[in-house]
């Protein structure tokens, strides 16, 4: 029953693609969720100014729950799936159905959850310098680091 309501909730969340989709930090829209290391597998997500550089700063939130960059070749992936505060978001060539790849953008609070977990992506130490990485962390409601909202986004039905 889990699986399916979690199925519902991340169609009704999907994102379609447009010119310059990012994912920004909800108190600090001026720096984009970043690939560190362009499209390798193993590079750390972390923030940095936003550009108009589309494969390094584009995600899209699919229909299979993962948020994705480079034209949808790689996934914001938890690093080997351990599931403790602290442990580093990676970009990973995506794998559908991989559970360390299962996200769910959540409007009703700007949170981006880790399915199956009580996980939310979150910025180390709090901070919203440019290099600073991406993170997991338990949700917190309200907490300021864990706030994130898809800019120039169209709502796919």
């Amino acid at each position: 029953m889990l699986a399916i309501l979690g199925l519902f909730v991340l169609t009704a969340l999907s994102v379609a693609p447009t010119s310059h989709s990012a994912l920004v930090p909800y108190a600090n829209q001026t720096q984009c969720l970043t690939s560190s290391l362009g499209n390798s597998n193993g590079s750390a997500i972390i923030l940095f100014p936003c550009t108009q550089d589309l494969a390094s700063q584009a995600v899209v939130n699919t229909t299979l729950g993962q948020l994705t960059m480079y034209n949808g070749t790689m996934c914001f992936d938890v690093t080997r799936g351990v599931d403790r505060d602290g442990t580093q978001v990676q970009l990973w060539q995506c794998f559908p159905g991989s559970r360390k790849q299962l996200w769910a953008v959540n409007y009703n609070n700007d949170t981006v959850t880790w399915l199956g977990h009580n996980k939310c992506l979150d910025l180390a130490e709090n901070s919203y310098d440019p290099y600073n990485r991406v993170q997991v962390r338990t949700c917190e409601q309200g907490r300021q680091s864990q706030g994130f909202v898809i800019t120039n986004e169209t709502q796919s039905s």
